[in-house]
C-alpha cells in the first residue's frame, strides 16, 4: 500500500495533466487499479515458482532428516485460491490510493510550474 500511495504521490503532476486532459476520476481510479494489478501479476510470475521451488527443497530437507517417504506435493487448487485471494486483497488495499488519485486538482498542481 505504501508503494501505491507513494506513487499517487510522486505522479501528481502526472494525474492532474491527465485530469486536465479529460480523464474522469473512474479513469484515474481505474489508472491506480491497473498498476495495481500489474505489480502484484510480476510478484505472481516471480513468486509462485520460487515459492514452489524452495518448498520443495526445505520438505525434502525436512523429510530426510525425519526418515519420511513421503514426496513433497503442491495442491494446483491451493495455489489458484492463493492467488484469487491475493488478488482480491491487493484489490481492495488498492482503493485508497486510488481514491487519493481522484482527489487530485489540475488548478492547484499545475500552477506551481
Amino acid at each position: 500500500m505504501y508503494t501505491l500511495t507513494a506513487s499517487v504521490g510522486r505522479r501528481n503532476r502526472e494525474l492532474a495533466v491527465l485530469k486536465a486532459l479529460g480523464f474522469e476520476r473512474k479513469q484515474l481510479a481505474a489508472s491506480v487499479m491497473w498498476q495495481t494489478w500489474t505489480l502484484a501479476f510480476i510478484g505472481f510470475i516471480v513468486g509462485l515458482p520460487i515459492g514452489v521451488v524452495v518448498g520443495r527443497a526445505a520438505w525434502r530437507a525436512v523429510a530426510g532428516n525425519i526418515g519420511s517417504v513421503q514426496q513433497p506435493v503442491v495442491p494446483a487448487d491451493v495455489i489458484v485460491m492463493l492467488v484469487v485471494l491475493s488478488a482480491l486483497a491487493v484489490t481492495v488495499v488498492a482503493f485508497v490510493p486510488a481514491w487519493l488519485a481522484t482527489r487530485v486538482k489540475p488548478a492547484t498542481v499545475l500552477r506551481t510550474d
